[in-house]
Formats: C-alpha cells, structure tokens, sequence
C-alpha cells in the first residue's frame, strides 16, 4: 500500500496554526447468449438493453442450432427502464460540487455509540436488509456493495465479512472483480491475468478521454481494451474454502460491433455477437462450478468494461470496490445513469462506505469542508441505489508518535464525528469503526498484536478478520433486534 496523499482542500488546511492547539486540547477532553455444444450444467443468461420494436439479443451462434436447442436460455431485459421507470440522465460532473461548508471544529468521538446507529428513516431499509438477510438469502442473494479506499484494498476486511456471511447464511464466490485492475496481485481471494486493457481511475479523470467521461462506475474503474485484449479469472482461498462460484454476471457497454468469446473452466467454449447500445448489458454465465473464467474481446469498436461478479445462485454476496487514495466526494463523478442500470441488475441490499482515512490529518480536527462535499457523495449514491440501505463507516483509530509513545491523533475523533455528522445529515445509518476497534490507542494494540503495519494507519488482513468480525457482530444484535419486534408484532397479532 502506499502512503496517503495530502489532498485536502485550502479550506482544511485554513487557520491550522490557531486551531491545532485549541483542537488538541478540546479532544482530550472529550460493483444474444448463444452457443453450441453447452454442457448441461452451462447456461447463459443476456441482459441487455431493448431499442423499441426489436429484440437486441440478436448475437448469431457459432453452430446452426438455436438457442432451445442447445440448452441456452436467451432474453433481454431493459436496464434503463427495468423498474418501469425512467433513469436519471447521466451527471457530467467532473469535479466535486462547491458546497457550504460546516464552521465548527468537531470533537464528538461517538463514545456512546453501539452498534450500527440509524439516523432519520435509515432504520427501515436497515431492517429490510436484516429481513432479507434472515428470511430471503436461503432462496435468493443477498447483495452488499463495500465501497472503500486502500484500508479494504485486496479484499482486506471484506473477504472476513463475507466469510462471516456466506458461512451461516450460505453464498459462494468472491464477489466483483475488475477486467483490468492495477492492483490484482494483491487480493488472493481471486487471481487475475490480463492483457490489451487500458485502465482508467476515477481519481484522474483529466487524462480519461473525452469518450469515457460519464462512463464511470462506483467501481472506480473503466477499462478499455485493444483488439484481442483478454482477461483470466482464477478461483482463490479464504482459510481452506475454495471460493468457486457457480454464477458469472459480465457487465460492460459496447456502443460499436463486437465479439466476446468465453471459456469456462478451459474446456467450456462460448461465442456471442454483442448488441451494440449505449447502455449496460450484463451477460449471465452459470456452471455447477466456475474455478476458471476466461473472457476475450476478438472484435471490439467500442467496448467500455466493467467488471465480473462472481457469485453463487443464492446467499451472501459481497462486492469490494476499493480506490487506493479515494477520498468519497469523487464519487460524485460517477455516472448516475451507470450505477443505476448495474444496480437495477444486481439490486444491492446494502452499500457500505468506508472512507476518510486519505482526508484526516493527524492535527487537523476542522473537517466542515470535507463533511459537506461527503454529503454530496451519499446523496449522489442515496439517487443512484434509491432502494438500497446505506451504512458509513468511520475511520478506525491511527497512531501518531508523540514524545515516545503511540497516542491517537486529535484528527481522528474530529473525522469521526465528522463522519456521524454526514450521516446524520443525510438520513442514513452509522458505524464507528474507531470505538469498536477499542478507541483511543487501539492502532497500537492492532500492531502489537501484529494485526495493522507499522505505518500506524493500516490493518493487515489479520486485522481485517478482527474488523470484519465485529461488523458481522454488529449486524447479527441487529439482527436479534428485528426478530424480537418481529416476535412481538406477530405475539400481538395472535392476541388480536
């Protein structure tokens, strides 16, 4: 991991010298299927946008046989207007909004916190994702979506979270994974190869061409390929379990002609003709078990790639959408149209977001700016999932040395109330990573123990297994919550 860059703006930085000492002391004091020759246990299901009066499955099989009869099931589906409404038109943002920004230093760590922390009408969604959690993964999945910086980078905390998950409520795979990502040699849920990719970050949209502005998804990430360019996806470990899958949903638009081939496994060959659209289209592989995915593009005029979501026919699935370096507010800069129509496809019940950690400086604890452009940012993906819950998570603790010794920083609890004050303000629910972690000093005790590096700032993955354990934990008392008023709504009813 690299180390953080310093990019806050001229308004955090403002009056530093004056409010360091005063915040120092006020702290302390406080992401046309056709084919031949498919096996039985092979299926192919594309998800792709209609243009009025005619089907856009209209790819040609490689073998004169039609799609019933070599067991492909072939349909199309609107991601624009899938719900029966229309989308939002794409923002062409590429900057974060100029907003008003908060004028008081925070100093509020959430000490009385517990748990997630519902704020304004969150508590509903939450409980529907509880529900669903409990009531629904047996039959069909359950989706998170982990947005992040490079604290969850590498399926860091998040492989933990959906080991958790998966165990006791069923699931398999290890989520999405990019066609391109820079940053594959690090996450070892999933191993990766690939070639002929141009990969574009959202963190440096003025070197992306014109033509892929507003094509960014919450992933961070619009890879583009070559001619030929292709993509290999190995099946990892997570503690002795083999992250196979048995469901591989490719998302991608392609505005222009071409051709994806597909081979599952090595041995399972499949051949599509691609619609050209300016929409998402999502193509759906299943096999009784996918270790091996190789996708290649022979013909590509204009193809944007997303990504694989690799996942099993029900359960528990979870997404890591990491960014090394992202601050949140970015996020503004991602296609709303993008993010609703893959959203329409996946349906995440819940979206965690995990950032500030690239925005905190250790003696700052004036963070107005930062929290209003933030709100910008949950706004932006409140209209994009309008039916997912969303779950802000604060930064964990950081340690700064001081006179010897490890203490945690003043701009920690100032972040963390910072963090709370956004989700306050914008009506979702809260989870203090910071106080679940121990509080002040815990950075220290996560490296003694050896479960953080010694930079003091990030965890490693045995810290992400303590970090994703208390999440589920969290989760679970809420769980017990929703029970017992389920219990008592349906004791009442029997009364009645």
């Amino acid at each position: 991991m690299t180390e953080r860059k310093n990019d806050n703006s001229r308004e955090d930085r403002f009056g530093i010298v004056i409010l360091v000492a005063i915040g120092i002391v006020a702290v302390l004091l406080s992401f046309s299927a056709v084919s031949s020759l498919l096996p039985d246990d092979l299926s192919i299901f594309f998800r792709a946008p209609e243009a009025a009066g005619e089907t856009s499955a209209t790819g040609a099989e490689v073998a004169d046989t039609s799609p019933e009869d070599a067991g492909v099931s072939v349909e199309c589906a609107s991601a624009s207007d899938a719900d029966g409404t229309d989308v939002a038109p794409v923002q062409n943002v590429n900057e974060v909004p100029a907003v008003e920004p908060e004028k008081t230093d925070f100093v509020y760590d959430g000490a009385g916190d517990s748990g997630i922390v519902d704020f304004g009408d969150s508590g509903v969604k939450m409980d529907k994702f509880i529900q669903n959690l409990l009531y629904k993964s047996r039959d069909s999945n359950i989706r998170i979506a982990f947005l992040g910086d490079s604290f969850i980078e590498g399926d860091i905390l998040t492989s933990s979270f959906r080991n958790e998950l998966q165990e006791e409520f069923g699931g398999s795979g290890v989520g999405f994974v990019p066609f391109a990502d820079p940053i594959a040699k690090y996450r070892g849920t999933v191993h990766q190869e690939y070639s002929g990719w141009t990969c574009y970050n959202l963190l440096k949209k003025k070197e992306v061409p014109d033509r892929y502005q507003n094509d960014f998804f919450i992933s961070g990430y619009v890879s583009v390929p070559d001619e030929g360019a292709s993509a290999v996806f190995r099946s990892g470990f997570y503690k002795g379990r083999a992250l196979t899958s048995s469901k591989a949903e490719i998302i991608f638009k392609n505005r222009g002609e071409g051709e994806m081939e597909v081979v599952v496994n090595q041995c399972d060959t499949l051949h599509f003709n691609l619609p050209a659209s300016d929409d998402v289209q999502v193509l759906d592989v299943t096999h009784q078990s996918i270790e091996e995915l190789a996708v290649s593009l022979p013909v590509c005029e204009d193809f944007v790639g997303y990504g694989v979501v690799f996942e099993g026919e029900c359960g528990v699935n979870v997404d890591n959408y990491a960014l090394r370096s992202h601050q949140g507010p970015n996020l503004t800069s991602t296609s709303q149209k993008v993010n609703s129509q893959i959203g329409m496809c996946l349906e995440y019940d819940l979206i965690v977001m995990e950032y500030g950690l690239n925005a905190m400086e250790k003696t700052v604890t004036q963070y107005g700016p930062y929290s209003a452009r933030m709100r910008k940012a949950v706004e932006h993906i409140k209209n994009s999932f309008p039916g997912s819950a969303i779950l802000i998570l604060s930064i964990g603790d950081v340690g700064m040395k001081v006179d010897g010794k490890i203490i945690t920083p003043p701009g920690v609890p100032a972040m963390v109330a910072g963090q709370r004050l956004v989700a306050s303000r914008c009506g979702v629910s809260f989870w203090n990573m910071f106080q679940e972690m121990g509080g002040y000093g815990s950075m220290k005790t996560f490296v003694d123990n050896g479960w953080a590096n010694k930079d003091y700032l990030h965890i490693n993955f045995k810290g992400g297994e303590q970090i994703g354990r208390f999440l589920r934990n969290s989760i679970a008392d809420r769980e017990k919550d929703v029970n017992g008023r389920l219990e008592n709504h349906s004791n009442q009813q029997d009364d009645v």
